[in-house]
């Protein structure tokens, strides 16, 4: 049995960058025959070290923005091509 190739457009920035779209996970999941994206997850990560607890993205989002914007920052690189 041949195993499937998955095709994803990557001509497009935003298509390497903003992730996955519903079509794309749908078919990786039926490739690695799966149901959902926990059942892949569980049955790839060890028990041992999945969290128990949700992260607390917010907190580490608010100290990346203060050091983004902190006045000891030397150079800070121009926008280029809207990206």
């Amino acid at each position: 049995m041949q195993p499937k190739i998955l095709k994803m457009s990557i001509d497009k920035f935003s298509d390497r960058h903003i992730g996955p779209r519903e079509n794309d996970i749908k078919q990786m999941l039926s490739v690695v025959n799966a149901s959902s994206i926990e059942q892949l997850i569980n049955e790839t990560i060890p028990a041992q070290i999945h969290l128990e607890n949700d992260m607390n993205l917010a907190e580490e989002r608010a100290l990346s923005a203060e050091r983004n914007n902190s006045s000891d920052q030397l150079y800070r690189a121009p926008n280029v091509g809207g990206i």
